[in-house]
């Protein structure tokens, strides 16, 4: 049988200041084997739950956790169980009252600011974005504060989505970028900044930023058409000459994504000419 989390169940006020006087002696390392061990028995855990099994006190665990992440933003040290944990309260069903505390003390800048670090590791950065995920999907007053223009988050998930080099983080960066370009209403700012994308020499880079404006710009998909032809129009120039770069590769997945999105999205009377100009 594989090995069971090692802390027990936090059921009354005595054992919860037993659990967290624990977390206070601790050193890092301690602190990051509880954190190993809270995301292992809490994943899947709802608000309600989390509560019940920490004594009524997990926003004081939250707290916690939140003042670690903190002292390891800098430097490029490992913050990925932190991150993993962080995520257990803010996507937990029934569990806005962990988002808000943990946006409350500086949460999505702790994120963005991860985000954006090259220090750390690849994977400790997907964390974050991870993160920046569940709080949009958390509901539409949430993605619509992140997607206030003082964070620029666009801007950021399209910076991590160009220096990403595994599978698994593109497709993270395309399903966060689709979830939060849909209905968006600076649709043209997005696109523009896509279709820079597809100018990289990272054939992963052009596929997802390729997919991604293919979602936003087919019919149906999120945003009204009307809205969606007058972004194309601001972009066409930029983005016919994008597409015809794209033909030029010998990357067969490009040439696919590069024929899909020529489908989709240069259909208008008068870009097919241009299209076949570039």
């Amino acid at each position: 049988m594989p090995d069971q989390p090692s802390h027990p169940r936090v059921r009354s006020m005595d054992e919860l200041r037993a659990y967290l006087s624990k977390w206070d002696k601790a050193n890092n390392s301690q602190r990051e084997k509880i954190l190993a061990d809270f995301v292992a028995r809490s994943r899947d855990m709802t608000g309600p739950e989390l509560d019940r099994e920490y004594g009524n006190g997990a926003s004081l665990l939250l707290a916690r956790i939140c003042a670690f992440l903190k002292t390891r933003t800098t430097g490029g040290r490992s913050v990925g169980t932190a991150m993993q944990a962080i995520c257990v309260f803010v996507s937990a069903a029934s569990g806005h009252r962990f988002l808000a505390e943990f946006l409350d003390v500086g949460g999505l800048e702790m994120v963005l600011g991860m985000l954006a670090d090259t220090q750390l590791s690849e994977t400790d950065r997907m964390r974050s974005l991870q993160v920046l995920s569940s709080i949009a999907n958390s509901g539409y007053t949430y993605k619509q504060m992140i997607l206030d223009e003082k964070y620029n988050v666009l801007e950021s998930v399209c910076g991590y989505m160009e220096s990403a080099t595994t599978e698994a983080a593109q497709e993270l960066s395309r399903s966060v970028l689709i979830g939060l370009g849909r209905g968006h209403k600076r649709m043209s700012q997005l696109q523009a900044r896509l279709i820079k994308c597809l100018n990289s020499e990272n054939a992963l880079v052009l596929r997802t930023a390729a997919q991604v404006l293919r979602q936003l710009v087919a019919p149906g998909m999120g945003a009204e058409d009307q809205e969606i032809s007058r972004s194309i129009s601001s972009n066409t120039n930029s983005l016919v000459e994008a597409v015809g770069g794209m033909f030029a590769r010998a990357h067969v997945h490009v040439l696919y994504e590069a024929l899909e999105l020529a489908q989709t999205a240069l259909v208008k009377p008068g870009t097919c000419e241009r299209m076949i100009e570039a």
